[in-house]
């Protein structure tokens, strides 16, 4: 599994630390340090599949943004789409300010669909689609 990100090195390394994956968990990662085009360029992709010595049509992009879609297509892949997650919203100010947020995320929920190949709510989900 690679991993392509417009963050910076120091941002993975807090990533993977508080997800608690150990070191190799992704090969390559590439970030906005790595000299490659940033997403939607297919770059990331084409480079992560001439390190796995495989076609681009044989693997899978799964992201959480328009971008992220884009870049699979553009390189010849399978995308699957990653949907924000939604909120069960209460009565109070803070929560008018949440349902405005979640108005955003529900738009770009929908680009995100319309783009992929796939959609998926959660990484179980992706495991499915990925199957045994």
């Amino acid at each position: 599994v690679g991993l392509a990100t417009r963050n910076g090195p120091s941002c993975v390394d807090v990533f993977l630390e508080h997800a608690g994956l150990p070191d190799g968990a992704f090969s390559p990662i590439l970030t906005r340090d790595s000299g490659l085009p940033n997403k939607p360029d297919p770059a990331p992709v084409l480079r992560c599949c001439s390190d796995w010595g495989l076609e681009p049509s044989s693997v899978l992009m799964v992201g959480d943004h328009v971008d992220d879609i884009l870049c699979g297509r553009a390189a010849g892949s399978l995308t699957a789409a990653m949907l924000w997650p939604g909120a069960v919203p209460g009565e109070d100010e803070a929560d008018r300010e949440r349902m405005e947020v979640l108005a955003k995320r529900d738009k770009a929920n929908k680009a995100l669909a319309e783009a992929a190949d796939f959609t998926l709510s959660s990484l179980e989900a992706l495991k499915r689609l990925l199957g045994p």
